[in-house]
């Protein structure tokens, strides 16, 4: 269009004029951009943040124990924990594993169901100093077994019910649940001298559709700081909490982890296999979670299958993230069934990055369906924006 032509123009005339005025300037260091979109991109990255950058994940959890010990933590069917159990049982799984020599630089594995006892996996791993691998265990064993070949972890934690899916010989295995008896025994005392922010928090590894899959290093400092930016932008610290209802092997998974946490809140831990079906039913009858975290494939199953009505008050925010596809799923849900999700905001994450800014999140119902399934995605995000 007329207007890209423009630009471009102007891109080619500010290259050809630098090159004028110092022909020997290197041509990595041109200049395309002329000074107002310098500015304006600068602008744009003007994204700096406060967060509690010294500190790590179980220790703002920690804090948060502190604060209320008694209110519900984690919630699957009749089972529920309070913090201060989940507190004292991490505590308990942590002691246990420094007794083995995991701790600061080590990797632990964690292969288990969507459970308390995954929870307080994860939370033991990082009290102990260790950075936790998250290992789906509906994951062919294959592929299980690569990643503990790869990540050579110190141990893996696990049940019994599952080792015939994973290899024979590996790290030293913990079953949580015949371990049970020896974990009672140790202190329930939060450790010290632990990990730092710089230090590893986890391991996760991509799905390996170019090849084997490979392992992402992510250190508590960065954890933190998405925690502390999602905790305040989804308002975690409303509603009642968030459910999980993708796999442990999926990075946004985290988000409905570990945000409900540092804000007092509980997470519901949804069965598996039929998640869908549970999180159509906790919507209808739970109602006020803080946030639902859902894939975009999710979302489309979820509009057909919640009418408007019931949808209404089941949560304040869905979080959607994913790619070019969901721009198609938003329109739908738009323009055939404005409102039917009537707490959505979007991460249109791709659509974002086109445009080189952070998104800023709307309610959708704010947007006029018919005139935003006529726009570019560009316009579209300046419409959500608005």
């Amino acid at each position: 269009d007329a207007g890209t032509v423009r630009r471009m123009t102007g891109h080619l005339e500010t290259l050809l004029r630098a090159v004028l005025e110092d022909p020997e300037r290197p041509v990595s260091t041109l200049p395309l951009l002329p000074e107002s979109e310098r500015r304006l991109l600068q602008t744009w990255n003007q994204t700096e943040a406060d967060f509690p950058r010294t500190r790590c994940l179980h220790a703002l959890i920690e804090e948060q124990v502190e604060r209320t010990p008694h209110a519900l933590a984690l919630e699957q069917g009749p089972r529920r924990t309070s913090y201060r159990e989940l507190n004292t049982r991490a505590n308990q799984l942590a002691h246990r594993l420094r007794t083995l020599g995991v701790g600061p630089g080590r990797l632990v594995g964690v292969c288990l169901p969507r459970s308390p006892e995954l929870m307080v996996a994860l939370l033991g791993v990082l009290k102990a100093g260790a950075a936790y691998v998250p290992m789906d265990p509906t994951y062919p064993a294959r592929r299980l077994a690569y990643v503990l070949e790869d990540a050579k972890v110190a141990a893996l934690l696990t049940q019994t019910e599952l080792l015939a899916k994973l290899p024979a010989c590996g790290p030293r295995v913990l079953c949580l649940e015949a371990q049970a008896g020896e974990l009672a025994r140790q202190p329930t005392h939060d450790l010290t001298g632990r990990a730092a922010p710089e230090r590893l928090a986890y391991a996760l590894y991509t799905s390996g559709s170019t090849g084997n899959p490979k392992g992402v290093l992510i250190e508590h400092r960065s954890l933190v700081n998405y925690l502390a930016w999602c905790t305040r932008a989804y308002g975690a610290g409303e509603g009642t909490g968030a459910p999980i209802v993708t796999s442990i092997g999926f990075d946004a998974t985290l988000t409905g982890l570990f945000a409900p946490l540092l804000a007092g809140k509980t997470v519901f831990l949804l069965p598996e296999r039929t998640e869908l079906t549970a999180l159509t039913e906790a919507l209808r009858a739970h109602g006020d979670f803080s946030l639902v975290k859902l894939t975009p494939a999710h979302l489309e199953l979820l509009g057909n299958a919640v009418p408007e009505a019931q949808a209404a008050g089941g949560t304040r925010v869905f979080v959607v993230g994913g790619t070019g596809m969901y721009l198609r799923i938003l329109l739908h849900g738009l323009v055939e069934a404005p409102g039917a999700l009537p707490g959505l905001r979007a991460e249109l994450e791709a659509l974002a990055a086109a445009e080189g800014r952070e998104v800023v999140h709307r309610r959708l119902a704010e947007v006029d369906a018919e005139s935003a399934a006529k726009l570019p995605p560009q316009d579209l995000m300046r419409v959500i924006r608005a």
